[in-house]
Protein backbone atom coordinates (compact mmCIF):
# COMPACT_ATOMS: atom_id res chain seq x y z
CA UNK A 1 0.00 0.00 0.00
CA UNK A 2 1.14 3.53 -0.81
CA UNK A 3 0.69 6.03 2.02
CA UNK A 4 0.37 9.68 0.98
CA UNK A 5 -0.17 12.86 2.97
CA UNK A 6 -1.52 16.18 1.64
CA UNK A 7 -2.00 19.59 3.19
CA UNK A 8 -4.69 22.19 2.54
CA UNK A 9 -3.08 25.58 3.17
CA UNK A 10 -6.04 27.91 3.74
CA UNK A 11 -5.85 31.71 3.78
CA UNK A 12 -8.65 34.27 3.31
CA UNK A 13 -11.13 31.56 2.27
CA UNK A 14 -8.75 30.32 -0.44
CA UNK A 15 -6.81 27.07 -0.62
CA UNK A 16 -3.48 26.51 -2.38
CA UNK A 17 -3.66 23.97 -5.21
CA UNK A 18 -0.80 22.76 -7.39
CA UNK A 19 -1.04 21.45 -10.94
CA UNK A 20 0.51 18.04 -11.56
CA UNK A 21 2.75 17.75 -14.60
CA UNK A 22 1.14 16.17 -17.70
CA UNK A 23 4.08 13.74 -17.79
CA UNK A 24 3.42 12.27 -14.33
CA UNK A 25 2.60 8.56 -14.33
CA UNK A 26 -0.13 8.85 -11.71
CA UNK A 27 -2.98 11.35 -12.20
CA UNK A 28 -1.21 13.58 -14.75
CA UNK A 29 -2.45 17.06 -15.68
CA UNK A 30 -4.64 17.43 -12.56
CA UNK A 31 -5.06 20.01 -9.81
CA UNK A 32 -4.21 18.64 -6.37
CA UNK A 33 -3.26 19.59 -2.83
CA UNK A 34 0.51 19.74 -2.21
CA UNK A 35 1.91 16.64 -0.56
CA UNK A 36 3.61 13.34 -1.24
CA UNK A 37 4.54 9.88 -0.02
CA UNK A 38 5.16 9.07 3.63
CA UNK A 39 8.61 7.51 3.95
CA UNK A 40 9.05 4.27 5.91
CA UNK A 41 10.93 6.05 8.70
CA UNK A 42 8.38 8.88 9.06
CA UNK A 43 5.13 9.47 10.84
CA UNK A 44 2.36 11.10 8.83
CA UNK A 45 2.90 14.44 10.58
CA UNK A 46 6.64 14.31 9.94
CA UNK A 47 5.96 13.63 6.26
CA UNK A 48 3.43 16.48 6.15
CA UNK A 49 5.98 18.92 7.56
CA UNK A 50 8.67 17.74 5.14
CA UNK A 51 6.43 17.85 2.06
CA UNK A 52 5.16 21.35 2.83
CA UNK A 53 8.73 22.53 3.31
CA UNK A 54 10.06 20.85 0.15
CA UNK A 55 7.12 21.42 -2.20
CA UNK A 56 5.87 24.90 -1.30
CA UNK A 57 8.61 26.25 0.99
CA UNK A 58 6.69 26.76 4.25
CA UNK A 59 7.08 25.57 7.82
CA UNK A 60 3.82 24.54 9.46
CA UNK A 61 2.78 26.10 12.77
CA UNK A 62 2.02 22.89 14.64
CA UNK A 63 -0.99 24.25 16.55
CA UNK A 64 -2.73 25.24 13.29
CA UNK A 65 -2.97 21.78 11.76
CA UNK A 66 -6.01 19.53 12.03
CA UNK A 67 -7.00 16.33 10.30
CA UNK A 68 -9.69 16.67 7.63
CA UNK A 69 -10.05 13.00 6.79
CA UNK A 70 -8.72 10.02 4.86
CA UNK A 71 -9.14 8.85 1.28
CA UNK A 72 -8.67 5.32 -0.05
CA UNK A 73 -8.26 4.20 -3.67
CA UNK A 74 -7.19 1.09 -5.54
CA UNK A 75 -6.54 -2.37 -4.18
CA UNK A 76 -3.68 -4.78 -3.57
CA UNK A 77 -0.23 -3.42 -4.36
CA UNK A 78 -1.80 -0.38 -6.06
CA UNK A 79 -3.85 0.60 -3.01
CA UNK A 80 -3.36 4.21 -1.89
CA UNK A 81 -4.19 5.75 1.49
CA UNK A 82 -4.25 9.56 1.56
CA UNK A 83 -4.29 11.54 4.79
CA UNK A 84 -5.66 15.07 4.30
CA UNK A 85 -4.75 17.86 6.74
CA UNK A 86 -5.96 21.43 7.18
CA UNK A 87 -3.15 23.95 7.75
CA UNK A 88 -4.22 27.36 9.00
CA UNK A 89 -0.87 29.00 9.77
CA UNK A 90 2.70 28.69 8.58
CA UNK A 91 6.02 30.49 8.32
CA UNK A 92 7.29 31.55 4.90
CA UNK A 93 5.63 32.49 1.61
CA UNK A 94 4.12 29.51 -0.26
CA UNK A 95 5.71 29.14 -3.70
CA UNK A 96 5.16 26.56 -6.43
CA UNK A 97 5.84 26.88 -10.20
CA UNK A 98 2.31 25.62 -10.97
CA UNK A 99 0.45 26.74 -7.86
CA UNK A 100 -2.70 28.85 -7.54
CA UNK A 101 -4.85 30.16 -4.69
CA UNK A 102 -8.40 29.01 -5.37
CA UNK A 103 -11.44 30.38 -3.54
CA UNK A 104 -13.90 27.80 -2.13
CA UNK A 105 -12.31 25.03 -4.19
CA UNK A 106 -13.45 26.56 -7.48
CA UNK A 107 -10.77 24.69 -9.43
CA UNK A 108 -9.50 26.51 -12.55
CA UNK A 109 -10.59 24.93 -15.84
CA UNK A 110 -7.23 25.69 -17.47
CA UNK A 111 -3.65 25.12 -16.29
CA UNK A 112 -1.67 28.20 -15.35
CA UNK A 113 -0.74 30.39 -18.36
CA UNK A 114 2.83 30.77 -17.09
CA UNK A 115 3.43 27.14 -18.03
CA UNK A 116 0.75 26.39 -20.62
CA UNK A 117 1.84 28.14 -23.82
CA UNK A 118 -1.12 27.27 -26.03
CA UNK A 119 -3.76 24.73 -26.98
CA UNK A 120 -4.18 23.35 -30.47
CA UNK A 121 -3.89 20.25 -32.62
CA UNK A 122 -0.91 18.04 -33.39
CA UNK A 123 0.08 16.00 -36.40
CA UNK A 124 3.27 14.43 -37.73
CA UNK A 125 4.73 14.86 -41.23
CA UNK A 126 7.50 12.85 -42.85
CA UNK A 127 10.65 14.99 -42.78
CA UNK A 128 11.23 14.58 -46.53
CA UNK A 129 7.70 15.72 -47.38
CA UNK A 130 8.06 18.63 -45.00
CA UNK A 131 11.34 19.78 -46.58
CA UNK A 132 9.70 19.62 -50.03
CA UNK A 133 6.81 21.69 -48.70
CA UNK A 134 4.36 18.90 -49.51
CA UNK A 135 1.73 18.96 -46.77
CA UNK A 136 -0.95 17.30 -48.88
CA UNK A 137 -0.01 14.06 -47.13
CA UNK A 138 -1.70 15.36 -43.98
CA UNK A 139 -5.13 13.81 -43.65
CA UNK A 140 -6.12 14.54 -40.07
CA UNK A 141 -4.76 15.70 -36.75
CA UNK A 142 -3.37 12.81 -34.77
CA UNK A 143 -4.32 14.57 -31.54
CA UNK A 144 -7.00 17.23 -32.14
CA UNK A 145 -6.86 18.70 -28.62
CA UNK A 146 -3.35 19.22 -27.29
CA UNK A 147 -1.79 21.37 -24.60
CA UNK A 148 1.69 22.76 -25.24
CA UNK A 149 3.59 22.93 -21.95
CA UNK A 150 7.06 24.25 -21.17
CA UNK A 151 8.86 23.20 -18.01
CA UNK A 152 12.55 23.91 -17.43
CA UNK A 153 14.34 22.39 -20.46
CA UNK A 154 11.44 20.21 -21.63
CA UNK A 155 8.55 20.95 -23.97
CA UNK A 156 5.57 18.61 -23.66
CA UNK A 157 2.67 18.22 -26.07
CA UNK A 158 -0.01 16.40 -24.12
CA UNK A 159 -3.55 15.19 -24.69
CA UNK A 160 -5.79 12.51 -23.27
CA UNK A 161 -4.46 10.16 -25.94
CA UNK A 162 -0.82 10.55 -24.96
CA UNK A 163 2.11 12.93 -24.82
CA UNK A 164 5.36 13.73 -26.59
CA UNK A 165 8.25 15.31 -24.68
CA UNK A 166 10.91 17.34 -26.50
CA UNK A 167 14.22 18.40 -24.97
CA UNK A 168 15.62 21.91 -25.29
CA UNK A 169 18.90 20.79 -26.89
CA UNK A 170 17.38 18.81 -29.78
CA UNK A 171 14.54 21.00 -31.04
CA UNK A 172 14.24 23.74 -33.66
CA UNK A 173 10.91 25.61 -33.65
CA UNK A 174 9.73 27.59 -36.70
CA UNK A 175 6.38 29.31 -37.43
CA UNK A 176 4.41 28.47 -40.58
CA UNK A 177 1.20 29.50 -42.30
CA UNK A 178 -1.46 30.49 -42.81
CA UNK A 179 -2.50 27.35 -44.65
CA UNK A 180 -5.72 26.94 -46.59
CA UNK A 181 -7.60 23.79 -47.46
CA UNK A 182 -8.65 21.05 -45.10
CA UNK A 183 -7.80 23.06 -41.96
CA UNK A 184 -9.81 26.09 -40.82
CA UNK A 185 -8.60 29.15 -42.67
CA UNK A 186 -6.25 30.71 -41.84
CA UNK A 187 -4.35 27.92 -40.06
CA UNK A 188 -1.08 28.72 -38.32
CA UNK A 189 1.41 26.14 -37.13
CA UNK A 190 4.69 25.75 -35.30
CA UNK A 191 7.00 23.05 -36.61
CA UNK A 192 9.21 21.20 -34.16
CA UNK A 193 12.11 19.53 -35.93
CA UNK A 194 13.80 17.08 -33.60
CA UNK A 195 17.25 15.62 -34.11
CA UNK A 196 17.30 11.92 -35.01
CA UNK A 197 13.58 11.83 -35.84
CA UNK A 198 12.21 11.06 -39.30
CA UNK A 199 9.05 13.05 -38.62
CA UNK A 200 8.40 16.72 -38.00
CA UNK A 201 5.80 17.70 -35.42
CA UNK A 202 3.30 20.33 -36.55
CA UNK A 203 1.41 22.05 -33.74
CA UNK A 204 -1.59 23.96 -35.12
CA UNK A 205 -2.70 26.94 -33.06
CA UNK A 206 -3.94 30.52 -33.59
CA UNK A 207 -1.23 31.52 -31.07
CA UNK A 208 1.66 30.26 -33.21
CA UNK A 209 3.43 33.62 -33.27
CA UNK A 210 3.09 34.05 -29.50
CA UNK A 211 4.42 30.52 -28.93
CA UNK A 212 7.53 31.25 -30.99
CA UNK A 213 8.15 34.54 -29.19
CA UNK A 214 7.80 32.90 -25.78
CA UNK A 215 10.12 30.01 -26.66
CA UNK A 216 12.71 32.49 -27.92
CA UNK A 217 12.49 34.39 -24.63
CA UNK A 218 13.09 31.13 -22.76
CA UNK A 219 16.23 30.43 -24.78
CA UNK A 220 14.88 27.78 -27.17
CA UNK A 221 16.02 27.58 -30.79
CA UNK A 222 13.03 29.56 -32.06
CA UNK A 223 13.15 32.51 -34.45
CA UNK A 224 10.28 34.97 -33.92
CA UNK A 225 11.38 36.90 -37.03
CA UNK A 226 11.29 33.90 -39.38
CA UNK A 227 9.54 34.62 -42.68
CA UNK A 228 7.77 31.26 -42.92
CA UNK A 229 4.40 32.97 -42.44
CA UNK A 230 3.03 33.64 -45.92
Amino acid sequence: MHVVVTGALVENDAVLLVHRSPTRRAYPDRWDLPGGHVEASESELQALAREMREEVGVRIVAESRSRLGDLHAGSGEDAVHVGVWHIGDWAGAPKHPRGAWVVTMDVPAEPLPARLLARGGLTYVDRRDFIRGDLTVIRRLRWPSVGLWVEDSTLTLSSRAGSDALHHSEVTAVPHGPYLGWLPSPALAVSFQVEDRDQVLLFWTPRARAVIRRLAQLGWDADPDADDFV
